[in-house]
């Protein structure tokens, strides 16, 4: 009997090893990316700290890891990355919201398991509220969002996605952390919680900037760049709640027959690689 037990971050698996190795598939993946960026010279450090616009008007910039300094013209590339990620921890822990790919798998094998769910579930808080209606189908999202505390909500461009997450972050327990992926919609989200927040006070990350807030927006490759500091380790520990903006945005690269592409210039029909 293999047996479950799940928490809000991580989900404890006792498992035989045996059963272990048929679950391969789930829990282990190669990760092929691409990075533009300063990489650091320093053989012993290599960050790659990604370019944002405040690098144009700058020579020199010290490394955020290791501290030494940069030329920034010299060392700007562009660096293919490839990782072997593997989800299982040595102490045989995965991340939770895996749970929708592993059941179904171990179903497939006929492996019996015992889930015990210790999730704690974040309960509306009525910290604040945006001032704008939402419209009936963000009220669905945000009324089953709250209920299952995780997930992924799909609604199409325009139809406001933005002021669906707000509703969600001002009535949870902050802090909570928004990450977008590019400086436009740093800016966009920031200034428009900033202009619906009666009382919570928004954060920013990115842009040469780090001032986290009840509700903190940040740029995923700031924090990306930044994951092995004090502050982000620190950060990441104290929000109770977390949002993802814009899962595949314009520029990602995807693997195809043909090589890498941007995800714009995917046409229906084309073989892709997951």
């Amino acid at each position: 009997m293999i047996k479950l037990t799940v928490e809000n971050s991580w989900t404890t698996i006792e498992i035989e090893q045996y059963q272990l190795n048929q679950l391969s598939d789930i829990l282990e993946f190669t990760y092929n990316y691409f990075i533009h960026g300063v990489v650091c010279p320093n053989e012993e450090c290599g960050s790659i700290i990604p370019s944002v616009k405040w690098m144009k008007n700058k020579k020199v910039m010290n490394c955020w890891t290791c501290k030494k300094a940069i030329f920034i013209q010299e060392n700007t590339k562009t660096v293919n990355k490839k990782e072997i990620i593997k989800l299982i921890k040595d102490n045989n822990k995965i991340p939770t919201g895996l749970l929708t790919r592993l059941i179904p798998k171990l179903k497939e094998l006929n492996f019996e398991y015992q889930i015990i769910d210790k999730r704690i579930k974040i309960l509306p808080s009525n910290y604040d509220n945006c001032i704008e209606e939402l419209r009936y189908y963000q009220k669905e999202a945000v009324e089953i969002a709250l209920k299952k505390c995780r997930g992924i909500i799909k609604h199409a461009t325009g139809s406001g996605k933005t002021i669906t997450m707000a509703y969600l972050a001002f009535n949870t327990t902050p802090p909570c952390l928004i990450i977008v992926p590019d400086l436009t919609l740093l800016n966009q989200t920031h200034d428009k919680f900033k202009k619906w927040s009666k009382s919570l006070s928004i954060g920013k990350v990115g842009e040469g900037i780090f001032d986290p807030g009840d509700i903190t927006i940040a740029t995923a490759q700031t924090l990306n760049s930044r994951f092995e500091t004090e502050e982000v380790k620190e950060l990441l520990k104290s929000i109770n709640s977390i949002y993802l903006d814009e899962c595949f945005a314009k520029g990602t690269k995807i693997n195809t027959k043909n090589g890498f592409k941007n995800i714009e210039d995917i046409k229906i029909n084309d073989l892709v690689f997951s």
